[in-house]
């Protein structure tokens, strides 16, 4: 490769990683366009991804899951409306609703066997969960998982509770939910909104979804909404995301599972911006049809645990932040533990 080559290769990568980090700010940005006409920014998920709130209509069941060719998921699960400042650099019609129901069936389909296969044991953690909530609470019949996702810790808790329902954001997520858990009240709807018209003894938001929100009074609504559905003495558990100062700023992670003729890999790229942290996934399916690829988004605040802790105290809740044992293969938990909180 000749010398100019060389330096033409520097410079690309110089600009690819200058843009990765600083391409969704605005002087940026008008710099390029500037100098270059032919630049466009790429669709990013970032302000939308900020309202992101939990992993079906309010009329739960499985037709919920579904909603109306042409309607949006703001259409199909109203939020309070938003201030113009955070238009989002998606569309100026799609919300964060739209930009977390883009996790659709081909990402759904995957995301068991891809948790399972790095050592996630959903039976285990719901297992344990379970022995915390009976231990604050012996009687405890009754569990709603919030942000419930594919219903598989759902499945499990029903070995355990007499009654079950689940709230999830994500149509493709319920759909999988509602296969795996017929009968079950599944619930399409926001964290921070949601009304199951009953109490609970108890009330779950698990995989980091409560992370997945745009403020930290957002964080905290939510906290209050699902404190608000349980019975004085209930007990509510949720999974934080990472603490600022335990985030890894560049992480990227990488796994690869051989499944009945299937190969999949999925590569993560996590970024620190600001107060919060960007992911982006990278999967790359090989069948005997061929082969497909997409990349998906998410954004996780970077909560304190003293501002989680005041949350669930202004919800009228006691709390404690526990260890949790439970590793991912080789790997330690993506989370810093599990807050259990008891309603006053």
């Amino acid at each position: 490769m000749s010398n100019a080559l060389i330096v033409i290769a520097i410079v690309a990568e110089i600009r690819r990683q200058f843009l990765s980090r600083f391409m969704y700010s605005p002087l940026v940005f008008l710099i390029i366009q500037q100098t270059d006409a032919s630049y466009r920014p790429p669709r990013s998920p970032t302000s939308a991804m900020r309202r992101c709130a939990g992993h079906a209509d309010r009329s739960p069941r499985v037709a919920a899951v579904t909603r109306p060719a042409g309607q949006s998921a703001k259409e199909a699960c109203p939020v309070r409306a938003r201030p113009k400042e955070y238009g989002d650099p998606m569309t100026d019609e799609q919300d964060w609703a739209d930009t977390h129901a883009r996790w659709g069936e081909d990402h759904t389909e995957l995301y068991d066997l891809v948790f399972r296969s790095r050592g996630k044991n959903y039976e285990t953690e719901a297992d344990d969960i379970t022995r915390l909530i009976q231990s604050r609470f012996p009687a405890a019949a009754s569990l709603a998982d919030v942000a419930c996702g594919t219903g598989a810790h759902l499945a499990r808790f029903a070995n355990s509770f007499d009654h079950i329902e689940g709230v999830d954001i994500a149509p493709a997520m319920l759909g999988v939910a509602s296969r795996r858990l017929p009968g079950v009240s599944l619930q399409l709807d926001d964290m921070r909104t949601f009304d199951l018209g009953r109490k609970f003894d108890s009330v779950v938001c698990l995989g980091n979804a409560i992370a997945c929100l745009e403020s930290r009074a957002d964080m905290e609504v939510a906290i209050q909404n699902l404190a608000s559905h349980l019975v004085p003495g209930g007990v509510l558990v949720v999974e934080p995301g990472w603490f600022p100062d335990m985030f890894i700023d560049g992480y990227v992670g990488g796994h690869l599972v051989r499944d009945n003729g299937k190969v999949v890999s999925r590569i993560t790229h996590s970024v620190r911006q600001g107060d919060h942290a960007r992911v982006e996934i990278k999967f790359v399916v090989g069948e005997s049809t061929g082969l497909r690829e997409w990349t998906d988004y998410f954004l996780m605040n970077l909560f304190t645990r003293e501002e989680y802790v005041s949350a669930f105290e202004r919800a009228d809740c006691s709390v404690e932040l526990l260890d949790i044992p439970w590793t991912l293969g080789s790997a330690p938990h993506n989370a810093p533990g599990l807050f259990v909180a008891v309603r006053k």
